[in-house]
């Protein structure tokens, strides 16, 4: 049976470590972690549906949205398929007392592009059908809500799978 192509699952645990939510609790979300003014700040990462369901997730986290996947027969017989994804990571944050928006965004964008590639450079990804990834641009976008300025970046990525 053929199945579509979705690989934000694997890049977010690829991309994220667990992380307690709450203190003395079994319950984990997948972070991504940065040095932020000396101390350790988790950016948890959800899919774009997550974000739609959630009530207004605080700020700073990474959302992970499909933008579109191909399917290429990449034989004679189709009997093998070329897919490509592309998708969207957002990374969305506001400019606070410990935040500051011209290195906070540029932080964040670094860990994921050394994440993605520390674990191509270890062939992490074949285990969960990306056999290429590539993030291709930085976009970036402000955006005000009320009299709050929200900062976001979107980081285009590329990802290929042969089935």
């Amino acid at each position: 049976m053929a199945e579509s192509y979705d690989p934000r699952i694997c890049l977010r645990e690829i991309i994220g470590t667990p992380y307690a939510i709450k203190e003395d609790s079994w319950e984990e979300q997948s972070c991504v972690t940065i040095e932020n003014n000396g101390d350790t700040l988790p950016i948890p990462i959800y899919l774009s549906e997550e974000v739609q369901s959630l009530d207004a997730p605080s700020m700073p986290f990474i959302d992970i949205k499909l933008m579109l996947v191909n399917y290429t027969p990449h034989d004679i017989g189709a009997l093998t398929r070329k897919h490509e994804a592309y998708l969207d990571v957002g990374v969305w944050f506001t400019h606070s007392d410990d935040v500051d928006s011209t290195t906070f965004g540029k932080k964040i964008i670094d860990k994921i592009q050394d994440q993605i590639r520390t674990t191509q450079e270890n062939c992490g990804f074949y285990d969960c059908h990306i056999d290429f990834i590539n993030l291709r641009s930085v976009r970036y976008i402000e955006e005000t809500q009320g009299r709050q300025v929200i900062y976001r970046y979107v980081l285009e990525i590329y990802c290929i799978y042969y089935d």
